[in-house]
């Protein structure tokens, strides 16, 4: 399919945000030391896949779980540079688990989506036996993290049910990433298009935080602005969270801090309140 070369840019923008390196830069390091946060179990495995591996974050027993997916337009990042997602999570009582998974074009987009499918059944069984006891289950991922985390919430497994859905800078209708440069090396096809894309699916059963940044593309708030209308439609709970000043990029220190409006919003949702561990 030929570029367009007025979605291309509503995309494809990492030069734009000067940002993106020194935020890339802080969570790198703020990956590193909350690995050596202990308790923690690194790189353990779901599947067969030399990516197929997550990161455990044990909280306070009862407390909710966290089931963060990195983003990367599925074909690039490494869950290495997201254990930073860890420190905010448990300050507040959460279980935090980061799981990595095959990226494009090695893999298909519908096998990472099977991938991650595996790891929230691995979580629910063998990873019982190494997380305190959770109440409640989210699934949460930054901009193509945010599209796989809606695609496991649009069709939660029997028996491991998904209480909610924290995206930040999702994707959620894939048919205009087809014009882009990210389309044509992901592979996006019209089928693929159709089974891939969150908003042509049903809506979770549990609530929804979408969570764009004010001065992210006109793409990005359209994006979450019709997946909340979906959920709503479908009578669950959604809600649409303007971030002020944050870029596509910043947007991801929402997760660092335990008092940004991400977190405060969580929280409320999940019923915790801010205590330390």
């Amino acid at each position: 399919m030929t570029i367009d070369p007025e979605i291309e840019p509503q995309y494809v923008f990492s030069d734009r945000f000067p940002s993106r390196r020194v935020v890339y830069a802080q969570i790198a390091d703020d990956s590193v030391a909350a690995r050596n946060m202990p308790p923690v179990l690194i790189d353990v495995p779901y599947g067969p896949h030399p990516r197929e591996r997550i990161d455990l974050f044990p909280g306070r027993d009862g407390g909710p779980l966290l089931v963060f997916i990195h983003g990367g337009y599925w074909r690039s990042q490494h869950k290495d540079n997201y254990s930073f997602v860890s420190k905010a999570f448990r300050g507040q009582g959460f279980s935090v688990a980061v799981v990595g998974y095959p990226l494009t074009p090695e893999q298909s987009l519908s096998g990472v989506v099977q991938s991650l499918r595996h790891a929230m059944q691995w979580i629910h069984t063998a990873g019982r036996e190494l997380l305190p006891n959770w109440r409640d289950s989210i699934v949460a991922g930054h901009s193509a993290g945010g599209h796989l985390a809606a695609m496991l919430a649009s069709d939660p497994m029997p028996d491991m049910p998904i209480t909610g859905c924290l995206a930040l800078s999702g994707l959620f209708d894939l048919t205009p990433l087809a014009r882009t440069s990210i389309g044509a090396q992901v592979g996006l096809e019209d089928e693929l298009i159709s089974r891939m894309s969150p908003l042509a699916r049903p809506a979770g059963a549990g609530w929804l935080i979408a969570a764009v940044g004010a001065n992210e593309t006109a793409a990005f708030h359209d994006q979450a602005s019709r997946y909340v209308q979906h959920w709503s439609a479908a009578g669950s709970d959604a809600e649409l969270l303007l971030v002020p000043d944050a870029d596509h990029y910043s947007i991801l220190l929402q997760l660092a801090d335990g008092d940004s409006p991400v977190l405060r919003r969580v929280r409320i949702q999940t019923g915790v309140r801010e205590e330390s561990l």
